[in-house]
């Protein structure tokens, strides 16, 4: 019994802590490599098409301007996009912003980024597409 109050003693205290767990390497790797990659020194497009059934806001984070709608089957292109631009993508549904969560599928053709929007599997889905100034796409 002294025993088993020692030991809770020791975990109440801190002085037994828990194992620090960390992420294997690899899958630390894979979160930061990017999606697909571009050529930053070219003129850069990019082509929304949205598959989620989802009328959607878009815009880039610089642009002061109002967002611009993507109807559902919508395809828009914004052209001669900066690099190190970040492309936000949300609902258009002002009642709750998370509602209708989205992922995209990124391609790149020429140094057109396509981005197909479709309904996320595992919310929270994606929101934002970086043109990472090295040339990298990522998504968060």
């Amino acid at each position: 019994m002294k025993i088993q109050h020692l030991a809770l003693l020791a975990l109440l205290t801190g002085a037994i802590a828990p194992p620090i767990l960390h992420p294997p390497q690899s899958a630390i790797a894979e979160a930061w490599e990017p999606i697909a990659r571009y050529n930053p020194s070219a003129s850069t497009n990019v082509r929304l098409i949205n598959q989620s059934g989802y009328t959607l806001l878009y815009d880039l984070t610089a642009d002061e301007a109002e967002p611009n709608r993507l109807v559902a089957g919508g395809v828009s292109q914004i052209n001669s996009i900066s690099r190190d631009s970040y492309v936000v993508v949300y609902s258009g549904n002002t009642t709750e912003i998370d509602s209708e969560p989205v992922e995209y599928d990124v391609s790149v053709v020429g140094n057109t980024v396509t981005v197909v929007i479709q309904r996320a599997t595992i919310p929270p889905g994606d929101h934002t597409l970086h043109l990472h100034h090295n040339g990298g796409i990522y998504v968060y």
